[in-house]
Formats: C-alpha cells, structure tokens, sequence
C-alpha cells in the first residue's frame, strides 16, 4: 500500500487485461490495486492472499500475460466453454505431434546421410587401391599392340608415295595405357629449412631440432643466417643443432681420412695428413674463442670455459707423439 511508480502502473495494466482491476491505471497503489491483485492470488491458488504483489505475484501475474497474449484465451476469471476447452487440448496435443513428426523426419535424414557418405568414401577409397594397383605385366606378343595389329607387309611393295597415300582411318585403334603419375616425394630437409621462416616460434624450434636430428649438412648456413636476429633460448637450440651436425660429419672425415692413410700411394697419404692439419686448425680458432671467454664478467662462463680448454689440452697431449723432431710443425716442401 502507497507504492507509486511505473512498476505500480505496469501492474495495474496487467490486471486490467485479465479482468481483475477496474480502476484508473494511474501508478498508485491503493485498496483498489489491494482488491484486484487479492482476488488474482486467490484465483491462482498462490501462498499469499492478502493482495502484496510480491515477486511471486508479480511473475504469476506475467505468466498469465503471456499465457493470455499466445493462447487468445477469454479472461481468466470468465469459465471457459466445453467446445473452448476441447479446442485448447487438441492444440497441444497437434503441435506436439508436428514437433515429434519434424524430429522423426530430420533423425532419419541425418541417417541416410551419414550412410550416403560411408558409401561415397569406400568408394572413393576402392577407386585410390585400384589406381595405385600396379599394372600386369605384358607377354613379349603383347606388348607392342600397334605392330601385333597391324599386317604384315612386303618390305619390296613400300614406297614413299603409297605410305602417305595411305589414309589414317585404315588403321586399327588402339587405345594407350596411361600411367599414373606418383606425388612428388617431398624432401624433410627442404621443408624444415622453410619452417625455419615460420611466424610460429614453436614450430621454428621444433624445425632447428628436426634439422639438428637430420645431421644434413645442408642446413648449416640457414641455421647460422637465423641467429643473427634469434633471442638467447632459440641461439642455444641453433648452437646444439650444429654441433650435432658438425659431429655427424666428422664421423665420415674420420673415417676417410683412416682409408686414405692406409693407401697404397705416398701422395695419397700426403693429402691426407695435409686435410687432417686443416681440420686442426679450426679447433686452433676455437681454443682461440675459448680463451677469450676466460674474461667473461659471468663466473660460470669462465668455469665452463676453463673447463672446456682443459678438456681440449688434455686431447693434444694425448694426441702428441713422444720423441717427434724438434721442426715438426715445419710443412714439408
């Protein structure tokens, strides 16, 4: 009671349409909206009659609306006809069926296109199994058609002007057997050194791990030319990937280099020892690039560094042969 607004009026509107309230719908809440909003409680069964429109009220209110604007029903409070109530049951009851049938209808749709489809693919793949079948081989008669077809002519009775006398349609047809063509295979190397151009950093990373695997020479510079713009983590995996691909392919130098000095010819075995200094030389440079990194301002650089000079040390000692002549470092003339 005393309630004004527009929420006020919405609801005297609403019962105005069921036929409960017969005032102004002028937005106060006095005894009249008290009366009407009672009377509907009690039309509704509802817990509370003392006509507060509470929330409950006020959703049963909107239910009957909508009931009332779809149905087209006469108020709630008139008493409706038999024949108005057996129009209302059997509407229900064909829209349910319609529903039911349109379900029916598309459950079997999807069915029979699902089947369609599985025919269509084990079609398909019948087709594929018999292109890629491969072709009976021929018997020696049958494997020229045009000369088994063709009759046997005099050498004696051919001359230039009646062989292209002769018209084309005389000859029998004989349709060739096309082959098929086989995809390209396509080359894992070629590909991983496109991936490593990828906007998707995880795919360039798995590229330079690949590569690396691949121990393919090939894929040296490509690597060295994406360090120049790759961040740490990423010059780390381009560092191990070369080195994994320097290792594999050193194992062949190794082992060429073992032949040729077992060869029968001194100038064989020269070159070999000459390719060997070569080969030396650039882990000179590389004892070189370590030392520097003994005054790197990280102490765990420097470590690492001491470390790996030690390691290399050791193997020239081991390398070094006792009692060599005092010009061995001298290249023979």
């Amino acid at each position: 009671m005393g309630s004004q607004g527009l929420e006020v009026q919405k609801l005297q509107s609403q019962l105005q349409d069921l036929g409960f309230y017969k005032g102004l719908v002028d937005g106060k809440y006095g005894s009249t909206t008290q009366i009407a909003v009672a009377q509907f409680q009690k039309i509704k069964t509802l817990k509370r009659t003392d006509g507060i429109a509470d929330q409950t009220t006020q959703v049963s209110v909107q239910a009957a609306i909508l009931s009332k604007n779809q149905f087209a029903t006469s108020p709630i409070v008139a008493s409706p006809s038999p024949d108005t109530q057996s129009a209302a049951t059997t509407k229900p009851k064909q829209k349910d069926f319609v529903w039911w049938s349109l379900l029916g209808i598309g459950i079997f749709g999807s069915i029979g296109a699902l089947l369609f489809l599985l025919k269509r693919f084990r079609q398909s793949k019948q087709a594929q199994q018999s292109q890629d079948s491969p072709l009976p081989a021929l018997s020696p008669a049958a494997e020229d058609p045009i000369q088994s077809t063709l009759p046997e002519l005099d050498s004696t009775s051919i001359n230039p002007e009646t062989t292209t006398q002769t018209p084309t349609s005389a000859l029998p047809t004989v349709v060739s057997v096309e082959k098929t063509s086989r995809l390209a295979k396509l080359n894992i190397v070629d590909e991983l050194i496109k991936d490593l151009h990828s906007n998707d950093p995880t795919k360039r990373r798995k590229a330079i791990w690949d590569l690396g695997q691949q121990g393919d020479s090939r894929a040296i510079q490509p690597l060295v030319d994406l360090m120049i713009d790759a961040d740490s983590q990423q010059r780390s995996l381009i560092l191990a990937a070369l080195s994994e691909i320097s290792t594999r392919a050193l194992k062949p130098i190794n082992r060429a280099l073992a032949i040729s000095l077992q060869d029968d010819s001194p100038q064989v075995r020269q070159n070999a020892i000459r390719d060997l200094t070569r080969v030396y030389d650039m882990m000179a440079q590389m004892s070189q690039m370590l030392g520097h990194a003994l005054e790197d301002p990280d102490a765990e650089v420097q470590a690492t560094a001491k470390y790996a000079l030690t390691q290399i040390k050791r193997m020239r000692n081991i390398a070094v042969q006792p009692n060599l002549p005092e010009d061995i470092h001298k290249e023979p003339g």
